[in-house]
């Protein structure tokens, strides 16, 4: 009987062991502990850390795991936490923990997470640092000039935190701060640079560079400078005694700008505002007027000159003055320049016998050849060569269309820029359009201021200095000298004739009319 009771009981136990194997099929298995050990946080910063954890078992496997942590005791994974993905084997890991505040404490746990739920190691605490001021110098300053300067600084520490601004700042009182001028740009540490405007000419500044971290404001040492002094004010001197390779000029220093006359001078140039890097010479430092000489020119150029003086704030410049030296022709003629509006004119007629090109101009003296020469001649004044230095030559017209009649560089003005001197002595287009006597007073303005009749000289303020020289007509007779100066123009009006322009004794305007080529007129050369 008991054998029996004993087999029933065997047989129970086995049954349950089938029915809980039907029903929980994997409770066959044996589960295994899994096991997490917090590790060692390091690396800590005003905002990050590192910690670092250790798998012991894996349990039945890891599907994630990484670390946890709050800023109150007992962090879990619904805290803040890094998330390190499955794992297939035991060891130690690692987690960067970023966006921390400084200076707070934390506490921490390394964790493992499988299908049975999560796992976590020890509980740890640490504290993010606090940051300090950044360490941060001022660099020299440099490229001073009157109202500008350059300056900056050299961060390097950030002090474990950000640098969210950084700049320099300056004052005229010592150690600056940002209150005062600033200029900022950029951020981080390291080596940077501002470029300082607005500073007053010849004033004395301090300067220091600043970094901004969330522990404050950081200076550099304060710098002392200075700006540069205003540059001189200089006016120039009138050009005088010019000749065909000197001429003299020179200038007056009226205001140092503040600091003292290294040097003055005058500088030139044929082209505009010249420099202290062309032509120069040098005179006596200091403030004042000053005369200089101006050699080894070239006959018959056009120079722009101006006055200079030098101090530590730079250079200053007076006023432009444009001359041309006096033109010289090929038989050795030396001819004033002057300057009327934009145009270079002789300020004496031509008086050459030979042409540019070496090539000899007929003399005609006689009356009953001159009517009939249609090749180039000249002559002088009633065939007297007295006064060749008073009026210059008489020339036809077929000298004048040669082309070679002016020294190089010049000519024969034409129509169209005889006109253009006499709009800018103030003739209107209209009148300069007509014939005959035009204008108003542009006669007056361009007759010389002696040479003429008694009680009807010029006032001659162009500097065109014309005198009454007449004219030789087709006959061979020279005729209305004393009261009449005539000039040819290069413009023709048919085969026989060609423009010129007269001044009259007692007629104020310019006359403009046509002469028969083979008439004797005055020549003026105007440069190219």
């Amino acid at each position: 009987m008991e054998r029996i009771n004993h087999n029933n009981q065997l047989i129970r136990i086995i049954a349950l062991f089938i029915l809980i194997f039907i029903a929980c099929p994997g409770c066959s298995k044996i589960e295994r502990e899994l096991k997490v050990v917090t590790g060692i946080v390091s690396d800590i910063t005003t905002s990050s850390a590192r910690a670092g954890g250790n798998i012991i078992d894996l349990g039945n496997g890891i599907n994630a795991h990484g670390h946890c942590w709050s800023i109150s005791p007992n962090p879990d994974i619904s805290d803040s936490k890094t998330s390190l993905g499955p794992r297939t084997s035991t060891g130690t890991f690692t987690s960067n923990l970023q966006s921390l505040q400084q200076g707070t404490k934390y506490y921490i746990k390394a964790y493992a997470q499988n299908k049975n739920g999560v796992v976590y190691g020890n509980e740890s605490s640490f504290i993010t640092t606090s940051a300090v001021l950044p360490t941060i110098t001022t660099t020299a300053v440099s490229e001073i000039t009157q109202t500008s300067a350059v300056s900056g600084g050299n961060i390097t520490s950030d002090g474990g935190a950000t640098i969210t601004e950084r700049g320099v700042c300056w004052a005229v009182t010592t150690d600056p701060e940002i209150t005062d001028n600033k200029l900022s740009g950029g951020s981080g540490a390291g080596l940077f640079y501002q470029n300082i405007n607005g500073l007053q000419a010849l004033t004395k500044y301090y300067v220091r560079a600043y970094a901004v971290n969330s522990a404050g404001i950081a200076y550099g040492q304060s710098i002392a400078f200075t700006t540069l002094p205003h540059v001189p004010t200089v006016t120039t001197s009138q050009v005088i005694s010019v000749t065909t390779t000197s001429a003299s000029s020179g200038g007056n220093v009226i205001s140092d700008g503040g600091g003292a006359i290294s040097l003055t001078g005058v500088c030139w140039s044929t082209s505009p505002n010249p420099d202290v890097n062309d032509n120069i010479v040098t005179n006596t430092p200091g403030t004042g007027s000053f005369q200089s000489y101006i050699s080894g020119l070239q006959p018959g150029t056009t120079y722009y000159l101006r006055a200079f003086a030098v101090n530590n704030g730079g250079t200053g410049y007076g006023n432009e003055i444009v001359f041309t030296t006096d033109l010289l022709d090929i038989d050795g003629n030396i001819y004033n320049i002057v300057k009327i509006g934009t145009q270079f004119w002789m300020r004496e007629n031509l008086r050459t016998i030979t042409n540019k090109y070496g090539v000899a101009i007929p003399n005609i003296a006689s009356s009953s050849q001159w009517g009939y020469f249609t090749s180039p001649a000249y002559c002088w004044l009633n065939n007297d060569e007295g006064n060749r230095n008073i009026y210059g030559g008489l020339y036809n017209w077929y000298a004048v269309s040669s082309g070679a009649l002016c020294p190089s560089g010049w000519h024969v003005p034409s129509d169209a820029e005889f006109k253009t001197l006499e709009m800018f002595l103030g003739m209107s287009q209209e009148q300069a359009d007509a014939m005959l006597w035009r204008g108003t007073d542009q006669g007056t303005q361009m007759k010389n201021t002696s040479g003429w009749p008694e009680g009807d000289t010029g006032t001659n303020t162009s500097g065109f200095s014309g005198l009454p020289g007449g004219f030789r007509i087709d006959t061979g007779e020279f005729v209305e000298y004393i009261t009449d100066g005539t000039w040819w123009t290069s413009s023709q009006i048919d085969s026989d004739h060609a423009w010129m322009r007269g001044l009259r004794s007692e007629r104020t305007e310019v006359g403009k009319n046509y002469k028969n080529k083979t008439n004797g007129l005055y020549v003026r050369c105007v440069k190219d």
